[in-house]
């Protein structure tokens, strides 16, 4: 199973308008609707206004990592470029045991900021390795 959680809260750069960041914001509001209703998956994203913040929440359980993640991943590096100072954190587990899947046991971490959006190199050090910490080994 190919898991994934996260949140991002979706900002313009400090020096742009206000009125472009509406628009991008728009854009963006746009092309989740369009992804969800294209892959059926209303639970993928879910983009909300809350308190003035635009949050972007993320999450998902796939069969196994694929192709849907890579269009996960591309909806994601996209609004890092458009967006850039949009900021956050995707968790992802790949549970399958397959030959040359050496993290099965751990979370990656994708991170978002400043017009990025990239898998940290930095180990997850709060669930993993998943046993024993949130599962019995």
């Amino acid at each position: 199973m190919f898991l994934y959680y996260g949140w991002l809260t979706i900002e313009a750069e400090e020096h742009e308008s206000n009125y472009y960041s509406l628009q991008n914001f728009d854009l963006i509001q746009e092309k989740i609707n369009e992804f969800n209703a294209l892959y059926f998956s209303e639970n993928t994203f879910t983009l909300k206004t809350i308190n003035g913040y635009k949050h972007l929440l993320v999450s998902g359980a796939d069969n196994r990592k694929g192709e849907f993640w890579n269009l996960i991943y591309k909806e994601l590096f996209w609004i890092a470029e458009i967006m850039k100072g949009s900021y956050g954190v995707i968790y992802t587990r790949d549970t399958a045991n397959y030959e040359g899947n050496i993290k099965s046991n751990e979370f990656e971490v994708y991170v978002m900021k400043r017009g990025c959006f990239e898998l940290s190199n930095i180990p997850d050090p709060y669930l993993s390795p998943c046993a024993p910490k949130i599962e019995d080994a």
